[in-house]
């Protein structure tokens, strides 16, 4: 049905960041900022502008897939550059992805709102 992932004892709750150390985030961001087991919604693929090996759409219309153990996994790629803040990019791919899983199509939204402005009269 879908792909779950979990952490070992050893590593629960601990994020390592290159710089600043080891990090405790259910200490640092509250119990509801971890899970014991979560099922893969999403990948995020941040890729290097100059090495990506095509350009993705601006405005992509069909999510992508990665398949993994041959169950399909959306996909979305950032591409990485000076002065992108990837936090806030890789949140706001998981809440649109979040808003796409509840049936909430902001493109759809959009091509709608557009095809009724280029209806009206000026």
């Amino acid at each position: 049905d879908g792909l779950e992932g979990r952490c070992p004892e050893l590593l629960r709750n601990l994020l390592e960041v290159r710089g600043i150390g080891l990090l405790d985030i259910k200490a640092i961001f509250g119990e509801t900022a971890v899970r014991r087991k979560m099922r893969l919604k999403l990948i995020v693929h941040l890729v290097r502008k100059e090495t990506m090996d095509r350009e993705f759409e601006r405005l992509p219309y069909e999510p992508l897939n990665e398949e993994i153990l041959d169950v399909p996994v959306r996909k979305t790629v950032i591409a990485v550059d000076a002065g992108r803040n990837l936090a806030v990019l890789v949140e706001a791919a998981v809440r649109n992805t979040i808003l796409q899983l509840r049936g909430i199509d902001t493109y759809k939204e959009f091509i709608e709102r557009h095809a009724k402005a280029m209806l009206k009269p000026e």
